[in-house]
């Protein structure tokens, strides 16, 4: 085909998508600092419809009011928790989150929650929680009971157990620092960095080629609120391997955690089978 020949072809209709797709990123980049990244796997039509969802997105958040989840619902009014059995209690939940469902608002839990106490927090609490009154067709919000309720032993076990299992992997290294105090306490009594502290994790996982771990549970957790301090140990084993040799972990793992300002949890001491700061 000549030159000529190319530039008078009628363009197909994916070939139409994508240029549209490719202005469209420029529009986003230009005007939201918007980055995009190539990706030919993903059929055009596909990445069109997410585009007009960010497009839409970025056009309605930067005027948009806030309204609460009860207005968003058409103000519903749904009986006090006090008023219901419990068997009633599990029927309203049911019907409640239906309505959410049907406006694109969930609610979610990390920990299994007692019926009556979701319905509670949904029509007492979360009902009087502000959103952003975007009106984006397919837009779905999600809420976590834990956000409005923190779970603080659940936040120190998942603190643990996401720095252990980055340590013993080779991904996600690069948010080791997430779960460390500024100064941590290594064996010899004294401060450390954490930055100091995450090359001796990365150094400890480097010194095998790949680890599976058998048992990380029975989190004994024990915290001062007052001092905003806890101690724990648990169970842990592993199993490092390097070639045709394998090595075993195993025994009582010990840690102490303090919590910062904006109540996350944060390693300060940390010792475990095979390795310690």
């Amino acid at each position: 085909m000549s030159k000529s020949e190319e530039g008078n072809r009628e363009l197909s209709r994916e070939e139409k998508l994508h240029m549209g797709n490719e202005i469209e990123k420029l529009k986003l980049s230009a005007f939201n600092d918007a980055l995009f990244f190539s990706n030919n796997k993903i059929p055009a039509e596909i990445e069109s419809e997410w585009l007009n969802y960010i497009t839409q997105f970025e056009e309605q958040a930067g005027n948009v009011d806030q309204i609460t989840v009860s207005e968003r619902l058409g103000n519903p009014e749904f009986p006090s928790i006090e008023k219901l059995t419990l068997n009633e209690a599990e029927k309203m939940l049911d019907k409640v989150q239906k309505l959410m469902a049907e406006n694109g608002l969930y609610l979610e839990t990390i920990v299994e929650m007692p019926a009556a106490e979701i319905y509670r927090f949904i029509i007492e609490e979360l009902f009087q929680h502000e959103i952003d009154d975007l009106k984006i067709e397919g837009l779905q919000t999600c809420f976590i009971y834990e956000e409005f309720h923190p779970n603080d032993g659940l936040d120190i076990e998942q603190t643990l157990d996401d720095f252990i299992r980055q340590t013993l992997s080779s991904d996600f290294r690069d948010y080791l620092d997430m779960h460390l105090a500024e100064s941590i306490l290594n064996s010899k009594e004294e401060f450390i960095s954490k930055e100091k502290a995450v090359e001796k994790a990365i150094a400890f996982g480097d010194l095998y080629e790949h680890f599976t771990i058998e048992k990380l549970e029975d989190f004994d957790i024990k915290i001062d609120e007052e001092q905003m301090r806890s101690s724990v140990t648990f169970q842990l084993s592993f199993t490092a391997v390097s070639g045709d040799v394998s090595h075993c972990f195993e025994g009582t793992a010990r840690a102490t955690l303090h919590k910062g300002n904006l109540g996350y949890w944060n390693i300060v001491t940390l010792e475990f089978p095979g390795f310690n700061f």
